[in-house]
C-alpha cells in the first residue's frame, strides 16, 4: 500500500471511538470459575478469548489456545 494510503487510514482511525467496535455485552469468567465454565462460555458466545476477573477487576485473559494446551497436556 502506498504511504499516502496508510496515512489516510491512520488519520481516519484517529477520529473513531472504541465504542464503535467493542462488544456491548461483556462476557467474563471469575478466577474461581471452573475450566468447564470457561469452555462453555466460549462455546456459547463463539469468542476465542474471555477476560478473567477477580472481584469485578480484570486480572487476565483465558484463550481457546490456553484450554487446548491444558487438554493436550493431560493426554500425555
Amino acid at each position: 500500500m502506498p504511504q499516502e494510503g496508510v496515512e489516510k487510514m491512520f488519520a481516519a482511525a484517529r477520529t473513531r471511538k472504541v465504542s464503535e467496535f467493542m462488544h456491548r455485552k461483556v462476557v467474563t469468567i471469575d478466577v474461581e470459575d471452573s475450566v468447564e465454565a470457561a469452555i462453555t462460555a466460549m462455546q456459547r458466545t463463539g469468542y476465542h478469548r474471555i477476560p478473567v476477573v477477580a472481584d469485578g477487576t480484570p486480572v487476565g485473559m483465558i484463550t481457546r489456545h490456553d484450554l487446548l494446551r491444558l487438554m493436550v497436556g493431560r493426554l500425555h
